[in-house]
């Protein structure tokens, strides 16, 4: 469940208990891996996280205001329907504006930027699956698998 910053200024040195100030909301999101390309060599990590479709977030931004309990927030991977793992943001190693302090000390957010902050249990995917984030009060985010269909070359 990713912090969307603001769209109205660039964010760095943030301390913690300022992050909530400029952070517009919160957003699911769908981040896959290429495991067997990452297994083969964890250098890989940019090529196995950057296929087309790997990256999905939506369908909705819910403002900061409108979590009540961020700690509490349920997050779940669902595949075809079916929960594969869920947990509460409460037992992430590092809270939502832990990380926005973090980064912020070493990189200017623009508006617009996104920080995905991880999920509660990757799952193996097929084509014809379908993969699902659910958040408590969020419209789920889903998204069907397809098959990989490389393009002709260019060259």
């Amino acid at each position: 469940m990713p912090p969307r910053f603001c769209e109205t200024r660039e964010c760095r040195d943030i301390a913690p208990e300022e992050a909530p100030s400029v952070v517009a909301g919160f957003v699911p999101v769908l981040d896959m891996t290429a495991e067997d390309i990452l297994q083969k060599n964890p250098r890989f990590l940019t090529r196995a996280k950057n296929f087309d479709t790997f990256f999905s977030f939506g369908p909705e931004l819910v403002t900061v205001d409108e979590v009540e309990d961020l700690a509490g927030l349920k997050v779940g991977t669902y595949l075809n329907s079916r929960l594969h793992r869920e947990n509460v943001v409460a037992n992430m190693i590092f809270d939502p504006w832990f990380l926005v302090s973090f980064h912020s000390r070493v990189m200017t957010f623009e508006p617009g930027d996104i920080l995905s902050t991880g999920t509660p249990g990757a799952a193996v995917i097929r084509p014809g699956d379908q993969v699902e984030c659910r958040i408590t009060g969020f419209l789920p985010l889903v998204n069907p698998v397809g098959r990989y269909e490389p393009a002709p070359s260019k060259v």
